[in-house]
């Protein structure tokens, strides 16, 4: 991912595998405040967080 450019949550969960609702009630877990809505904003460390947990789906998706 881009340091400049956001990623959005829908991008994020679909290139995960993952549902939304999984990604937002994960993230909320994880501390971040996060709405559930597809176009909402990621930070990185949101994402970085994302992509630690979820690396195993997006494989089996590949």
């Amino acid at each position: 991912m881009s340091d400049d450019k956001a990623i959005i949550l829908f991008k994020a969960a679909k290139e995960l595998n993952i549902g939304i609702a999984t990604a937002v009630d994960f993230l909320g877990k994880k501390g971040f405040a996060v709405e559930n809505k597809p176009t909402t904003k990621l930070s990185k460390d949101m994402y970085d967080t994302l992509m630690r947990e979820f690396q195993g789906d997006k494989i089996v998706k590949e």
